[in-house]
This record gives C-alpha cells, sequence and structure tokens, in this order.
C-alpha cells in the first residue's frame, strides 16, 4: 500500500461575534474587568519598623478578563507616611468552558518612612459584570499597622518630599532669579 497526501480544500463557516461596547459613562476607577470578580488582602504582619520594606498582596479571584484587571494608584489612597512601589503581578487563569477564571496576584512594596499608627484603606475595584450589566465594586480588606523607629537613627532617615516653593529659574543664564 503506497500512502499519498491528500490536498483538501476546507472552508470554514462563517462566524459572527457580536461585540458589545461597555456602557458609558464608565466609572473613572474602572478596573479594566469585565466578569464577575472579588478581592482580598493579605498583610504578612501589622507591626513593621521605619525604613524597612515589607509587602502587601491583594488578590482578585473570579471569572473573566483577568489578565486585563489594574488596581487604582496605591500611592494616592495610602497615607503619605508609606512609600509604595509598583507592583508585580502574577496572572493564575486556566479555560473552564467557555469562560476563563482564576485570580490574579497583585504584590505592592512598601517602606514605612515615619513612626506611627497608619490605615492602609480598603481597595475598591471596579468592573462590569455582563450578567447584571451593570459596574460592581468588590472591596478588600483595610489594614491598621504600628511603625516603629528602624535600626537607623531619626537623622539618617530623611524623607524626600515634593517642595512646591520652587525658585524660578531665568531660561536663558539658568540662573535664579532675585526675587
Amino acid at each position: 500500500v503506497v500512502k499519498r497526501p491528500v490536498e483538501l480544500n476546507i472552508t470554514p463557516n462563517d462566524l459572527v461575534i457580536d461585540v458589545k461596547e461597555l456602557p458609558s459613562p464608565r466609572p473613572a476607577n474602572f478596573s479594566g474587568g469585565v466578569g464577575k470578580f472579588s478581592i482580598s488582602s493579605t498583610l504578612p504582619s501589622q507591626t513593621f519598623k521605619t525604613n524597612q520594606a515589607s509587602v502587601i498582596k491583594y488578590t482578585v479571584t473570579g471569572q473573566g478578563n483577568l489578565k486585563y484587571i489594574n488596581l487604582p494608584d496605591l500611592s494616592s489612597v495610602y497615607p503619605s507616611q508609606l512609600e509604595v512601589f509598583s507592583p508585580e503581578s502574577q496572572v493564575n487563569a486556566t479555560v473552564q468552558g467557555s469562560t476563563v477564571g482564576g485570580n490574579v496576584v497583585f504584590t505592592y512594596s512598601f517602606m514605612p518612612v515615619e513612626t506611627g499608627e497608619f490605615k492602609i484603606p480598603p481597595v475598591s475595584l471596579v468592573y462590569f459584570n455582563p450578567e447584571t450589566g451593570k459596574y460592581e465594586t468588590a472591596r478588600s480588606g483595610g489594614f491598621t499597622i504600628k511603625v516603629g523607629q528602624g535600626s537607623a537613627s531619626d537623622k539618617s532617615q530623611t524623607v524626600r518630599r515634593f517642595d512646591s516653593r520652587l525658585l524660578p529659574v531665568d531660561h536663558l543664564s539658568m540662573e535664579p532669579r532675585p526675587w
């Protein structure tokens, strides 16, 4: 028996996809998530020292477009006494029939720069739920933390903050103006 390749001409069925736009107006803090989600937060401890880095994790769990979810800018919601860094994210998604489910973990590093007691507020995750046709909000838990003095002295723990009292500069000579 001689085996020969067979040439087949296959014509796919026409596939029509009806993509609906998200309703307007979109909330200002919309995460990009479409599906059904919940959010939780974990913190390894609630006592810290100044200038010692730690992490807080936010886990978004559910079904939908997990890899497109973004959390709000935490530096705008965290107390100014905590320096917050950009997150690392890890998507753990699996296809379950016609949907994608799993979770995405956002790991934020932060560093307390002052001593005291501070509140880390809950984080809101605004997403669109196609089952209800509405934007919905899930919230993580918040924390109250205590920050003690780190091993360095107060003088070496300089906090750099934006100073709005900038001196005007003459653009030609680059010398400060005398007023």
